[in-house]
């Protein structure tokens, strides 16, 4: 298949590494280092060689740095931006096809956590990112009207100790002064329950949803 893949907030390569398999060539973008880091140790230690890896946030991005347009561009629960139209105005500007974005719908179980121990770890309330609704309409504004699909997912999450799952959920919270992170640990042991052996299963249904739109008929 000669096709250019985009993936935008490509984490550890879930979606890259699998489809270069398929294509000509895949972008990913990433803006974490950890992140980023296993990307491309994926990448080698599989021996790919078609998947580009670019440091940065999407918008931060300078579009001719990427080489063209895309036949596809894929966001999967990446696009947390301070600014979400001019961030649908740059992939407009690389696509040459279809665009998949996958979001949420709805509160999600972590919000409510969130809301509940961020005013004791930042002295502030907590404010949810904007959801699919806003998504849409600014969509709807720019001209697009997308299809959408939406389904129910349970998140899980799996610790071999409290230890673990302290350290995961730190850069979630933002827990990273000392007193913060005892804090996040007096609420984790209250919200999640420790099996026999140690192990803790964290489980969060939410609501997703998944809009497509095609731009193959506007070139």
């Amino acid at each position: 298949m000669d096709s250019r893949v985009l993936d935008i907030g490509s984490g550890p390569g879930a979606l890259a590494i699998p489809i270069s398999k398929r294509v000509r060539e895949v972008v990913a973008v990433e803006p974490s280092d950890g992140m980023m880091s296993v990307l491309q140790e994926n990448i080698e230690e599989l021996g790919i060689s078609n998947v580009k890896c670019i440091h940065k946030g999407w918008e931060d991005i300078d579009i001719d740095e990427l080489g063209g347009k895309f036949d596809i561009v894929i966001a999967s629960y990446s696009l947390n931006v301070p600014d979400i139209r001019q961030t649908f105005e740059k992939i407009q500007a690389v696509s040459s096809g279809s665009v998949y974005v996958y979001w949420f719908a709805g509160e999600t179980s972590w919000d409510d956590q969130y809301r509940a121990i961020w005013p004791a770890l930042h002295n502030e309330e907590y404010h949810s990112s904007p959801k699919c609704n806003v998504m849409y309409n600014v969509l709807y504004d720019m001209g697009i009207f997308p299809n959408m699909e939406v389904f129910p997912m349970q998140r899980s999450m799996t610790f071999s100790s409290m230890d673990e799952a302290v350290k995961h959920y730190v850069p979630h919270y933002r827990a990273y002064t000392d007193a913060q992170v005892s804090i996040l640990r007096e609420y984790l042991k209250e919200i999640l329950p420790v099996n026999e052996d140690g192990s803790i299963l964290h489980l969060g249904d939410t609501t997703r949803v998944r809009m497509w739109w095609d731009n193959a008929s506007d070139d």
